[in-house]
């Protein structure tokens, strides 16, 4: 996939975009190595890096009044919940697959989130 993709014009959250397309290609190497202490550092990313992704992101949008912040801001509430969810699944089931099968859902609808929500905000200055 291309840069111009999913760039909207902002290094920072561009930046940020990259490194959620590199999660695919960290889960499969999590899966290749059948170690479940591999996935931590993609919850750690989404816990921490994801989450201040989203905050910036909502800052530039009230920033200049944009329009479509509602609907971004509940989708990234959405989000914030799965993470949530996918921590907890972590902490708490043996079983490394249910994890990974959760992770790959999420990056998937996160990418599409991306390609389709995110990308409306070209333009926007930060």
């Amino acid at each position: 996939m291309k840069n111009d993709d999913y760039e909207i014009g902002i290094q920072s959250i561009d930046d940020h975009h990259h490194e959620v397309f590199q999660l695919t290609t960290m889960l499969d190497r999590a899966v290749r190595g059948n170690k479940r202490d591999d996935l931590e550092p993609i919850l750690d990313f989404l816990e921490r890096d994801l989450l201040d992704h989203f905050q910036e992101e909502e800052e530039v949008m009230r920033g200049v009044n944009y329009e479509g912040y509602l609907e971004h801001h509940t989708q990234h509430q959405v989000f914030e919940a799965r993470i949530h969810e996918l921590r907890r699944v972590f902490n708490t089931s043996p079983h490394g697959a249910h994890v990974v099968y959760g992770i790959r859902r999420f990056v998937d609808a996160l990418i599409i989130h991306i390609l389709t929500i995110d990308v409306k905000m070209r333009g926007l200055q930060s």
